[in-house]
């Protein structure tokens, strides 16, 4: 067994053009800000409609948080954006782009639980009847705050002020007072926020929760084969020179005659201009003018948060043969949510161990393989 890190995607054919010999100054209708997937998505949807639009990337690769990791020889996994939810133009992208899917496997054995120091196996979460009451309960309250709030439009909400003051730590000890109920409904927003619960508002999550279409939404069980990176991989693509990578943006200029976007390599000029951008990340741009006061305490202020992704390689997946799913969860600091990411021939065995957010006095630094190790899993 050993751990992987991540590492970049493989070149291929038509890659795009990366910063270094390019034109100095571009001229075009539209640049966007950012090649993950919503700004690679919103420069194929302009360029199909015939708009003259340019990418530009601060990184030396297409993709953003959609990743992949080499675990193995000639064997790529994901190691960010892993699932399709229910959200139909998810779906309806991946086929327009011609990529396969694949059922995820977590969804067919039992789970572990290791908790309070006691490991038990079974499909449902173990716990009590008052704390399931207690977790139904809160479930069905945070999606009735999320039913009166627009998750494009939360400052709207009719209390929206309230919601913003509390914080969803505040909210969770006041509405449930049972320990394991508590950590339940944290468990089932784990992949949702990556924020310590006091450090974000309950506007925040309620926002997060309507987008999700409720907490109890199944993510689904399909992977993507070649993982989210694949779809970025093809926009890009299909976008050709007008995509470049490694140029960081560091000043836009905007106002009524047309926005300038100056990047380490690259200038363009355009009408118009979108900031794919996370809203942390955008802060470090200046902008001239300055962004309405609003928008900036929105960009200095807004809660990134930190997680721990690690893959975990075996020869075969081996708890299959046990009618083990390989999905796992504990509430030791060094643990979190770990889940089957086999490939679809399960020639390996791969687990995916999710830690969010990071607990305080552990070193997750890279320090190489033999000192990370041990804070994610034993040997076998």
């Amino acid at each position: 067994m050993y751990y992987a890190s991540c590492i970049m995607l493989p070149k291929r054919s038509r890659e795009p053009r990366r910063g270094g010999p390019v034109p100095s100054r571009i001229n075009a209708d539209v640049a966007v800000v950012g090649a993950g997937i919503s700004g690679l998505v919103a420069a194929r949807h302009l360029h199909q409609a015939g708009v003259d639009v340019c990418v530009v990337e601060a990184s030396d690769r297409v993709g953003g948080r959609l990743l992949n990791a080499e675990v193995a020889p000639g064997i790529e996994l994901e190691v960010g954006g892993r699932y399709i939810g229910g959200e139909e133009h998810v779906r309806a992208l991946v086929e327009e782009l011609g990529a396969k899917t694949f059922d995820h496997y977590t969804w067919g054995g039992d789970t572990v639980w290791h908790l309070g120091g006691v490991r038990t196996v079974g499909g449902d979460l173990p716990m009590s009847e008052a704390s399931r009451h207690s977790y139904k309960q809160a479930i069905a309250d945070l999606d009735a705050l999320a039913a009166q709030v627009s998750p494009r439009e939360p400052w709207n909400a009719p209390a929206a002020a309230m919601l913003d003051q509390v914080t969803f730590e505040s909210w969770l000890l006041e509405h449930v007072p049972d320990e394991r109920a508590r950590w339940a409904v944290l468990l089932d927003l784990i992949i949702a926020f990556v924020t310590p619960p006091w450090r974000v508002s309950l506007l925040h999550v309620a926002a997060t929760i309507a987008a999700k279409g409720g907490v109890a939404t199944d993510l689904g069980p399909v992977r993507i084969v070649g993982g989210g990176s694949g779809l970025c991989q093809t926009m890009a693509e299909e976008l050709g020179e007008r995509a470049h990578v490694g140029s960081p943006v560091e000043r836009i200029e905007w106002g009524a005659g047309g926005v300038t976007v100056h990047s380490r390599d690259v200038v363009l000029r355009c009408r118009q201009a979108v900031v794919a951008m996370s809203p942390a990340d955008a802060h470090w741009i200046s902008y001239e003018p300055g962004l309405p006061w609003d928008r900036d305490q929105f960009h200095r202020h807004f809660q990134m948060g930190s997680g721990v992704i690690s893959l975990l390689v075996y020869g075969t997946p081996f708890w299959r043969e046990e009618g083990l799913s390989g999905a796992a969860a504990t509430d030791l600091p060094a643990g979190g949510h770990i889940d089957d990411s086999s490939p679809e021939d399960g020639s390996i065995g791969v687990l995916n161990s999710f830690v969010c957010p990071l607990p305080e006095g552990v070193p997750w630094e890279p320090r190489g393989e033999r000192s990370t190790r041990p804070s994610f899993a034993g040997r076998r």
